[in-house]
């Protein structure tokens, strides 16, 4: 079994439809970061499903006076960054854009996100 920790930085936004951050317009920029504790169990191949293996990202927008509204999700396969992040200590898909979709799978814009795999050597 490989464990590790994966970095996720929230980084920004363009095009997301019905919102307006900040005064922002569409393109909002958030700089969060996220840690998760991931658990690899399959280091020989013998689990090939990418579904195992996948972050989903729900965008909502923030609204002070009714009920934040959802604006769609994006779904990150990271199997193979987690493989060779295990191999060669750290793997980093740098900053990529993904688009975020409706579950109709209409297109609703899109988000920029950095994500990091580092392996912890266990005892």
């Amino acid at each position: 079994m490989g464990v590790g920790i994966m970095e996720v930085k929230l980084i920004g936004a363009k095009g997301l439809k019905r919102t307006n951050f900040l005064g922002q317009g569409r393109k909002p920029v958030w700089n969060e970061e996220f840690k998760f504790r991931v658990e690899f169990p399959s280091l020989d191949g013998s689990d090939d499903n990418q579904n195992n293996y996948k972050l989903n990202l729900r965008v909502f927008d923030h609204d002070t006076c009714s009920n934040d509204d959802f604006l769609g999700q994006s779904t990150i396969y990271v199997k193979d960054l987690i493989a060779i992040g295990l191999e060669k200590g750290k793997a980093d898909f740098g900053t990529q854009k993904f688009r975020v979709i409706l579950n109709d799978l209409s297109y609703q814009g899109e988000i920029q996100v950095a994500i990091t795999f580092t392996a912890k050597v266990l005892p």
